[in-house]
């Protein structure tokens, strides 16, 4: 699996050296060793922390989800209700609606 993995990433590796590579030294230069170990690896703990998180999808795709909707379900309509029926700003009901949301 791993081999796999170091055969299909070749292809990000190439972007990634185009971007931050010096053509004009060798590919082994400290100039272009440094930024390829720098990249590669970070490339690599980033593909192994996603793979560490794939079997928690469920439980990742619930908390985004949950940000997403607790604005939509619960502050959205408060303020809405402000913004359309414009109560006094004496009242209770606006109060509560800006301390709930």
């Amino acid at each position: 699996m791993s081999r796999s993995l170091q055969v299909y990433s070749q292809v990000a590796y190439e972007i990634m050296e185009k971007k931050s590579a010096d053509v004009k030294q060798g590919m082994f230069s400290k100039r272009n060793l440094l930024p390829r170990l720098i990249l590669r690896t970070t490339y690599m703990i980033f593909c192994g922390f996603l793979a560490a998180m794939l079997p928690f999808f469920g439980d990742i795709n619930g908390v985004v989800g949950a940000v997403g909707f607790i604005p939509l379900d619960f502050v959205l309509p408060m303020i809405l209700y402000n913004k359309t029926h414009k109560p006094k700003k004496s009242s209770l009901t606006y109060w509560i609606n800006i301390i709930l949301s």
